[in-house]
């Protein structure tokens, strides 16, 4: 009677999805009181080194998004 994931979604076309924002979104999908955590993107990415970016709605040429490394290290040090 109740749902495997509880969801929240991101779009940008109703709010800005801001490098803070997703960010902050990220650390509270990663905060616990779960066993399993699942970010779904669909949008636009930006190579850059030997990284990609998840392009926010402030991005520049010089901080295009949140890193993938970055995203990737907060999941590590997570406790989901």
């Amino acid at each position: 009677g109740s749902p495997n994931f509880s969801t929240e979604v991101r779009i940008s076309t109703s709010t800005r999805i801001t490098r803070d924002s997703l960010l902050s979104d990220l650390d509270a999908l990663l905060s616990g009181g779960a066993d399993v955590a699942l970010l779904y993107f669909a949008g636009h990415g930006s190579g850059r080194g030997n990284d990609v970016s998840v392009v926010t709605t402030d991005a520049t040429q010089q901080t295009p998004g949140v890193n993938l490394s970055e995203i990737l290290t907060k999941v590590q040090d997570s406790q989901v």
